[in-house]
């Protein structure tokens, strides 16, 4: 069955140089089946169910799952998965905010631009703070963390019923402080409420810029087909992404 299988290989946002792990930089991907496909429908919500999916179309051996990498490069390979199972043609609406007409086309995923990892982005992962001169280390998001924020962030508004998903993406994103490990929740909590909040706010600027320092771009240039004024819209995943119908041929 394998034979029949579309298979790419594509370069990761990440080059594969922010994890503990040696990830290739390179990942072969290979084109879904009924399998995935049920899985897919049969999501139950979480990310950790869509990165099972999308495990299992990684061709290239690599020793963690995509449940562990950084938002950047899950976000790529979901959308080369795509692109690898029903090609690049992804049709968008958009008005157009010169004369106000409605636009339909069609894009080419394969080119929504790719910003790749630098170095200059470690400016974002380690730095000092701004009062307590404490230097922190910050976690870049992966769909774990993005789990477990929703996770315990529902716990605790059923427990308490305030909204504390502020304090948990603070504590799980917190990694080092001055060197040191800060292994326990409870240990980050007392370190993040002795702050002054130009501290807190450095924080989640710092793990913003980093989690969106690389990884695949949203922007799309269009051109009105009314006025043909040339204009930029955002690229935004619909029901087509996965279930295309206008390349279909009757």
């Amino acid at each position: 069955m394998n034979d029949f299988l579309i298979s790419e290989t594509y370069k990761l946002p990440s080059l594969g140089k922010i994890y503990n792990v040696d990830i290739p930089e390179d990942i072969e991907i290979r084109s879904m089946n009924i399998d995935e496909e049920i899985m897919r429908l049969g999501n139950n919500g979480t990310w950790k169910s869509l990165c099972s999916l999308l495990d299992g179309c990684i061709v290239t051996k690599i020793p963690i799952s995509t449940y562990d990498m950084c938002m950047a490069d899950f976000t790529f390979l979901w959308h080369r998965l795509r692109v690898v199972t029903y090609g690049g043609a992804y049709p968008i609406d958009c008005t157009c905010p010169y004369c106000g007409s409605q636009n339909n086309f069609n894009i080419d995923l394969m080119k929504l631009p790719i910003v790749y990892y630098d170095s200059d982005c470690e400016k974002y992962r380690s730095f000092e703070l701004p009062v307590s001169k404490k230097r922190v280390t910050v976690n870049i998001q992966t769909p774990h963390m993005l789990d477990a924020i929703e996770t315990r962030t529902r716990q605790q508004r059923e427990k308490t019923g305030n909204n504390s998903n502020l304090l948990i993406s603070l504590l799980l994103s917190i990694d080092t402080v001055d060197g040191k490990k800060l292994e326990t929740s409870s240990e980050k909590e007392i370190f993040i409420r002795s702050l002054e909040m130009k501290d807190v706010n450095k924080i989640i600027v710092a793990c913003e810029k980093l989690n969106n320092a690389f990884g695949l771009g949203v922007k799309v240039e269009a051109e009105c087909e009314n006025c043909k004024e040339t204009f930029a819209t955002m690229f935004q995943q619909g029901k087509e992404f996965f279930r295309p119908e206008n390349d279909i041929e009757w």
